[in-house]
């Protein structure tokens, strides 16, 4: 059986693995909804993509998005 890997770079730019790391569906789709929503700016087309019915998981997406870049800055 194969391994799943996950390398992760640390603040003083050292990897990091962790063997057993093996990725479920949902947290693949938290993934790509967080990556998504610091692109789009819409919750419509993030609803559209991902198939929500209400605007609250969108928004609740480019909320912490913002929240985030502004943390940042």
């Amino acid at each position: 059986m194969k391994k799943h890997y996950k390398a992760l770079m640390t603040e003083d730019g050292e990897s990091w693995r962790n063997e057993n790391w093996n990725p479920n569906p949902h947290y693949l789709r938290h993934c790509r909804a967080t990556h998504l929503s610091s692109v789009v700016s819409s919750p419509y087309t993030l609803m559209d993509y991902f198939g929500w019915a209400s605007e609250r998981m969108p928004l609740r997406y480019i909320q912490r998005g913002e929240k985030k870049i502004l943390e940042e800055t």
